[in-house]
């Protein structure tokens, strides 16, 4: 319940307009993965609904469906939504999940899944002529496992990091740079993960095997993690990142400001009670 107040007033700032929502799972240790909804914002993802995958090595459609099956009650009237997600996430009921829940849709293919062109040329789409730096962009492009339906295909290859591998994103959108650019956004969700695990909270370290606890140590780290963001987003609007930050320009996230901020304020002994009760 005080989550659910937390997550939507962040959401109520999209009303109206578009929102990104990521779709993405984390290890912890030994125990079985968390699978997170989050919301593209400022530079991170913000943390929306999240449950315990049943086993490792992948989740499957039934429990990414379950938990997607729930956002729609946390959105507010008339507010458009993109989900993001990785090559995990591009399976023929994902996409047919998309295609009937209204709203947008980028998801990352494998190489190895077929498409047929408007031409009626069928191939796989590892054969597509990229290299570092290029890319390629069709619409009209039917997939062998979901042939009732057109797409648009959205390819490309960065130059940088050099171990990087081609994108293939399957979108409702238009074909065009403009999807690479935005598929950009999914990896904020894991500047998010990281900042709940080692460049954070460590949750990863934990020790606890109950599932009940795990879920409630979860919730605790998320209702931290929200608080910090919001707080450093606070502490930026009214002209205090000098007191954790010395460049001009902003270096650290909103969470890593928040987090300092509060840190700060403990080893000067002020009171920070008070900004437990966050404002708009």
């Amino acid at each position: 319940m005080w989550y659910t107040g937390v997550a939507r007033a962040v959401l109520a700032r999209f009303a109206g307009g578009d929102s990104e929502l990521i779709l993405d799972a984390t290890d912890l240790a030994d125990r079985p993965p968390m699978l997170f909804v989050a919301l593209r914002y400022r530079g991170r993802a913000f943390p929306l609904l999240w449950r315990r995958l049943s086993a490792a090595g992948g989740s499957p459609f039934a429990e990414q469906q379950a938990l997607l099956q729930e956002v729609p009650c946390w959105l507010p009237p008339a507010t458009g939504v993109t989900l993001m997600a990785d090559r995990e996430y591009g399976s023929a009921e994902m996409i047919r999940f998309c295609l009937s829940h209204g709203g947008h849709f980028v998801l990352r293919l494998k190489g190895n899944r077929w498409c047929r062109l408007h031409s009626g040329r069928a191939f796989p789409l590892q054969e597509l002529p990229l290299r570092p730096g290029t890319d390629w962009c069709e619409d009209a492009i039917t997939l062998e496992d979901v042939p009732e339906a057109r797409f648009s295909l959205s390819c490309g290859w960065s130059q940088q990091p050099p171990d990087d591998e081609p994108w293939y994103l399957l979108s409702d959108l238009p074909a065009g740079r403009e999807v690479l650019t935005r598929y950009v956004g999914r990896f904020r969700i894991e500047a998010m993960l990281r900042d709940c695990k080692e460049q954070g909270f460590r949750l990863e370290k934990t020790r606890l095997k109950d599932t009940q606890r795990v879920a409630r140590l979860v919730l605790c780290v998320c209702l931290a993690y929200g608080f910090a963001f919001l707080l450093g987003e606070a502490v930026e609007a009214q002209g205090r990142r000098r007191f954790v930050e010395r460049s001009v320009k902003r270096q650290r996230s909103l969470f890593q400001i928040g987090l300092r901020y509060l840190k700060r304020l403990v080893v000067q002994g002020q009171d920070w009670t008070e900004l437990l009760v966050l404002r708009n």
